[in-house]
């Protein structure tokens, strides 16, 4: 029986764009060497981006998420709409890939043919005013490919005000009484109910004319 004495010796280093590896094999009679890589190129042609990833990519499929300014409240990105800065998502699988010099999300590494829940927090944004309608989405993911989500983003406004009742006494605010909002057409939008000094604030105006009044009904039931 023949006694062969061998010696092996390997490396591997994780960056962030690919996988490297190196195994070095000595033995009596020879030595061998082998070298490997392992990784991406991710390609956003739809929003201009080439990345990289240390994983292969082949057959997965991605996510690209723009946070926009819906100033006209229609719900579609138009030109003159900007992204923002601040949004955060949280995905049931992949891996979330955040630029600082950039407010667009990618989620990558993502099984094809899958549907992903995708929660949207909006307490970071920089305006308190900047509300997002939808908070939960459910996406498809496609192979090889990202697919882009805009996320419209609502620019909400707030009335305040003060109801008042005049008489003989003086004038003075009139509390726990309703301020309803209506639209141009008519329909009711919202209402809100007075502090005890008669103050009113109501959060949550989208872009449009209103018509603010006293419920009217209620009057009725207090004889006002």
């Amino acid at each position: 029986i023949g006694k062969i004495t061998s010696f092996e010796m390997g490396l591997r280093y994780d960056f962030s764009s690919m996988q490297t590896s190196l195994i070095s094999r000595f033995s009596k009679n020879e030595n061998s060497f082998s070298q490997s890589a392992n990784g991406s190129l991710l390609f956003d042609q739809k929003n201009k981006y080439i990345g990289t990833y240390n994983n292969t990519m082949v057959g997965m499929g991605g996510f690209t998420f723009i946070a926009f300014l819906d100033i006209n409240g229609n719900g579609k990105r138009d030109n003159n709409e900007p992204k923002i800065l601040g949004l955060n998502i949280r995905v049931n699988g992949g891996r979330i890939v955040k630029r600082d010099n950039d407010s667009t999300i990618r989620v990558i590494d993502l099984t094809p043919y899958t549907s992903y829940l995708v929660e949207i927090n909006n307490s970071s944004f920089q305006n308190i005013a900047w509300k997002v309608k939808n908070k939960a989405l459910s996406v498809y993911a496609d192979p090889n490919q990202f697919k882009t989500i805009e996320i419209p983003v609502d620019v909400m406004s707030e009335a305040t005000g003060t109801v008042s009742l005049k008489s003989k006494k003086g004038t003075r605010g009139l509390g726990r009484v309703y301020v309803d909002f209506y639209r141009n057409d008519g329909s009711l939008f919202g209402r809100t109910l007075t502090e005890s000094d008669g103050y009113y604030s109501f959060m949550g105006l989208r872009p449009g004319n209103y018509i603010a009044r006293m419920d009217s009904s209620q009057l009725e039931k207090i004889k006002m």
